[in-house]
């Protein structure tokens, strides 16, 4: 989704049926979607009902954004359609009676291969092409970018989780400009930057300079430093339930916990409240609110006023919590050199 738009999920789940073609195999542990099915489903939706193009409203319209389209051309033309694609596991999920003769494959874990279209583009002029009754051919580029840190790790080939795949950078490193200036592994780009995950551990990393404030100290191994910190947590969990209504830092079943995508918006939409709560500096979360959105666009970035805006976040973060040593996963799209790798 481009920045802070929602579709409800009533409408997401009648256009998925509506749009359903092909065959959907079904087994015992698992179904299985063609590509080829899902890549018709998206080219035919301009061309068809209103509800099919329901899902693919978002595509084209971020499409036409991109490569700024206006018209069409009676002509056959060659189609390249780009998608991201990736893989995710949950465990921890209810266990039922049902014997399974693999006990490898339960119903207690689930792992999910998901595929999402980017662009559309026509190879001859660079442009989308929606006319019925036109020879398509088409090509499909698929890039490996929806995952998560432990699977770019794996796939990096980094030795561990607390490191950079961009640049290396360790904690000690990342609050220094040693750590900001590093030479990037520009091959690692390919993997792509998830702005939802980008959301979560943003809050989550805020979250926790907010738990710490009363000791400011990283870690945490003294039992009277722990006493104050969990006191401090339980304090900020109880008035974002009271004030946001949000449900923070607790586990949930086959989910991880309850720090969300929708609880990270809030959060960074709500910066005063956000402050008061946490003891954050407020300007700080205004400023990681602005960085999250422009990531999230969809649109062309201004990479010099981007940069600079990042520049000024980080000063103020090693001005306010040096002590705090920034996570991996805050530092790869804040810190990395060079990020505007990531939108070429």
């Amino acid at each position: 989704m481009a920045g802070n738009e929602a579709v409800s999920f009533d409408k997401k789940f009648k256009s998925r049926h509506a749009t359903s073609k092909g065959d959907i195999i079904l087994f015992r542990h698992g179904a299985i979607v063609r590509n080829r099915d899902l890549i018709d489903v998206w080219i035919e939706a301009p061309r068809g009902n209103r509800k099919q193009k329901l899902i693919c409203k978002n595509f084209y319209r971020k499409a036409e954004s991109i490569l700024e389209i206006i018209n069409f051309e009676e002509r056959d033309c060659r189609i390249k359609v780009i998608c991201k694609w990736g893989f995710d596991g949950s465990s921890g999920h209810s266990q039922y009676k049902q014997k399974f003769s693999d006990l490898e494959n339960t119903d207690e874990f689930l792992f999910l291969v998901a595929m999402t279209p980017l662009r559309l583009i026509d190879m001859e002029t660079n442009t989308i092409e929606t006319k019925e009754g036109h020879y398509y051919i088409i090509e499909v580029d698929m890039m490996l970018t929806m995952l998560d840190g432990s699977v770019g790790n794996v796939l990096s080939e980094t030795n561990s989780t607390m490191k950079c795949i961009i640049c290396g950078a360790t904690p000690k490193d990342m609050n220094t400009l040693a750590g900001i200036n590093r030479p990037p592994n520009v091959d690692n780009y390919r993997f792509g930057l998830s702005t939802l995950h980008c959301w979560i551990r943003f809050f989550e990393y805020l979250l926790h300079i907010g738990y710490r404030l009363p000791i400011k100290s990283w870690q945490v191994r003294v039992p009277e430093n722990k006493a104050i910190v969990e006191a401090n947590k339980k304090r900020i969990q109880a008035e974002f339930r009271a004030k946001l209504s949000l449900i923070v830092d607790k586990p949930k079943p086959g989910y991880g916990s309850s720090n969300d995508g929708n609880t990270a918006r809030i959060f960074f939409h709500n910066p005063q409240t956000s402050s008061d709560i946490t003891g954050v500096d407020r300007e700080l979360i205004e400023k990681i609110a602005i960085i999250l959105g422009v990531l999230a666009s969809g649109c062309a970035i201004d990479m010099e006023k981007f940069a600079s805006l990042l520049e000024e976040a980080r000063n103020l973060y090693i001005h306010l919590y040096k002590w705090y040593n920034m996570p991996n996963t805050v530092h790869n799209p804040a810190c990395s050199p060079t990020p505007s790798y990531y939108f070429k």
